[in-house]
């Protein structure tokens, strides 16, 4: 007779993994103490031949479903990903930050440039509502400059070939 852990050490499993196999009904369950060691060996080997063979139980049938329909998914998606790679729809993360970091670059050295070029021709007004025109119109020529910003034109040409 054995206890749980001697079966476990000749199953090479934990006890834990015991504990879990007699709750199944997988091993024979003998009482405290009480186990038969070889009993359990050929209870332990047979369940592995059905799980092997597609038979086990539905716990393990649905697990192995699982996984299978999680790899079908996985490899679903790596094939579309490189396709969509291929096919230049995708393009890498460093084209895409370089290329972005650049626009802003461009939009803070034009903002940047408004009150050096606007001072002087706006501190000869005294009305507020042509200093304000003047100052959207500026602004809005600046906007509309930066709109023609291909960024991603940038990010593919930044980006190696597939």
């Amino acid at each position: 007779m054995a206890t749980q852990q001697e079966v476990a050490d000749h199953l090479d499993v934990s006890d834990r993994t015991v504990r879990e196999l007699i709750e199944k009904s997988i091993l024979p369950d003998a009482g405290r103490g009480m186990l038969d060691l070889d009993a359990c060996r050929v209870a332990y080997l047979r369940h592995l031949r059905e799980i092997a063979a597609g038979r086990g139980g539905a716990a393990e049938q649905e697990s192995l479903s699982t996984e299978r329909a999680r790899l079908a998914a996985e490899q679903r998606e790596h094939y579309a990903l490189r396709n969509a790679a291929a096919r230049r729809e995708l393009l890498p993360r460093t084209a895409v930050t370089l290329a972005v970091t650049g626009t802003f670059q461009r939009v803070r050295d034009k903002l940047m440039l408004l009150p050096d070029r606007m001072a002087g021709p706006l501190a000869r007004l005294a009305d507020p509502a042509v200093v304000r025109q003047r100052l959207a119109d500026a602004i809005g020529g600046a906007l509309a400059e930066l709109a023609e910003t291909a960024v991603i034109a940038a990010a593919e040409r930044e980006a190696p070939d597939v």
